[in-house]
């Protein structure tokens, strides 16, 4: 299944954005923190979502994007 880029980064704007992740607490099972950590390079072309259950799965031109 392909999925849109913008699904991870919409609500990511900056690095500030990250930078202000609440990091003491448990990964939540959806939302940026969790796709940031979740997310693996695959050998498809574009996106798509993770088997893992949890984030996504980019190929070379999904990383070149962001």
């Amino acid at each position: 299944m392909m999925v849109s880029a913008w699904l991870i980064v919409l609500s990511i704007e900056t690095v500030d954005n990250i930078r202000n992740f609440d990091r003491v607490q448990e990964v939540p099972h959806e939302g940026p923190m969790c796709d940031l950590l979740w997310s693996d390079p695959d050998d498809r072309c574009g996106w798509g979502i993770s088997p893992r259950g949890a984030g996504y799965t980019f190929g070379t031109k999904g990383g070149k994007r962001i």
